[in-house]
């Protein structure tokens, strides 16, 4: 994982204080040096949060590294869980469901409603989607459905979903030049 993404993981509450040795590790193998980098790396996920903490905010300031505001630790969240699904690395349905518990559900984008949830964000499509992918059972025993096989639902419902996911892109990129 690229570093700037793990610290916007870290703002966004994606990852906590305890996985910080795991990011560092990562990151010196990503070629990032500084000795309270190689100090955090070394620590295990038992250690205690303070001390985490400290080693943490050491690396940062050796590095010049700054952590990003909680806005757009949340864009650059959202745009890396995207960017999976429309490359084919995690299922949509799957995708869309870690959006909305990881980066949605924690920021509260829900203040720029306008008329529907989440059309303030550009995300109101893909949500209705989701939306109608999660309820694709219960409604398969209403009788005036159209005879079309489940499957077949599914996975219409699935590329409409990653169509408005990768045109939701669109959004994320104006949004994340802001930041």
């Amino acid at each position: 994982m690229d570093l700037s993404l793990a610290l916007a993981r870290y703002v966004n509450g994606s990852i906590g204080i305890q996985q910080l040795p795991d990011v560092a590790l990562a990151a010196l193998e990503q070629g990032y040096d500084s000795p309270s980098l190689r100090i955090l790396a070394g620590l295990s996920d038992i250690e205690d949060a303070w001390t985490i903490e400290v080693y943490f905010s050491a690396t940062l300031r050796e590095l010049a590294l700054t952590l990003p505001e909680k806005r757009c630790a949340a864009l650059l969240v959202a745009k890396a869980i995207s960017e999976e699904c429309i490359s084919g690395n995690r299922p949509v349905f799957k995708g869309v469901q870690k959006l909305l518990d990881e980066v949605i559900n924690r920021y509260p984008f829900e203040e720029k409603n306008k008329k529907y949830a989440y059309d303030g964000i550009g995300f109101s499509e893909v949500y209705g989607l989701f939306d109608s992918l999660d309820e694709l059972p219960f409604e398969a025993a209403w009788p005036w459905q159209k005879p079309i096989p489940y499957a077949a639902q599914v996975a219409a419902l699935e590329q409409e979903l990653l169509l408005s996911l990768h045109n939701w892109q669109a959004w994320l990129d104006a949004e994340l030049k802001k930041c």
